[in-house]
């Protein structure tokens, strides 16, 4: 990195690492909702502790499509990344899943492209032009953060802390928590992200997984739900 612009690198990574990025994440509660009905999660304890469930089955699954599409992204190969996307579309369980990965995925690519160009994001997104519901967030997330001349390592955290926080944002209005404690849920949870990281480096794409059933049930639970605030 260029010594001039690491002020710069720096304020990208805050400006996408932002809670309030406009890429609809807001609208996701990635199974809170449901944990929270079924009294899963019922004080800032077991919060932090599902926080932690979500994060651990980010790091044996998401991470690991995000350090390949990253790689494949820096070489800009484009056939590498879709069959990355379509091996990844296949580990996504649930509807709702997959509905969040899709939804956000597109937000993220459409307000990129406003502010940066790129001739990879948008050949990708013309090789899917047919058939948008098979973009996924962790795989666009990868292109971009390539594209911005990220670290792999800087592209997992920005990951990794853009699930706390939506989980934490949908917490503040479900339950009765405050700002003081989700900020010390976040910085505590954050402490493990080395680890996670060292994780997700550890796993082929063909060892891979998603084996949470506490989490695959909430997120079952929520699609017949009949009050909910979160899409998922």
């Amino acid at each position: 990195m260029n010594k001039k612009n690491k002020l710069n690198h720096l304020l990208q990574l805050c400006q996408f690492s932002d809670s309030a990025l406009p890429i609809g994440s807001f609208a996701f509660s990635n199974g809170l909702e449901s944990a929270i009905q079924l009294k899963v999660v019922t004080d800032d304890k077991s919060l932090k502790n599902y926080i932690m469930v979500c994060l651990t089955k980010n790091a044996s699954l998401d991470g690991v499509y995000i350090n390949h599409a990253y790689q494949a992204a820096k070489k800009r190969n484009i056939q590498s990344l879709i069959e990355i996307e379509n091996s990844y579309r296949t580990k996504i369980i649930g509807k709702e899943q997959q509905l969040m990965t899709s939804r956000v995925g597109q937000k993220f690519a459409t307000l990129f492209l406003k502010i940066h160009d790129s001739e990879l994001l948008n050949e990708f997104l013309y090789l899917h032009k047919n058939n948008k519901d098979n973009l996924s967030h962790a795989i666009i997330h990868s292109i971009i953060c390539s594209e911005l001349s990220l670290s792999q390592e800087e592209t997992f955290a920005l990951y990794h802390y853009g699930i706390a926080s939506m989980i934490l944002s949908a917490a503040v209005r479900l339950m009765r928590i405050d700002h003081y404690q989700t900020q010390r849920i976040l910085f505590e949870v954050n402490k493990k992200v080395d680890e996670f990281y060292a994780e997700s480096r550890r796993l082929t794409l063909d060892e891979t997984h998603s084996f949470s059933p506490m989490f695959d049930c909430l997120v079952a639970h929520h699609v017949d739900a009949h009050v909910r605030m979160f899409m998922n």
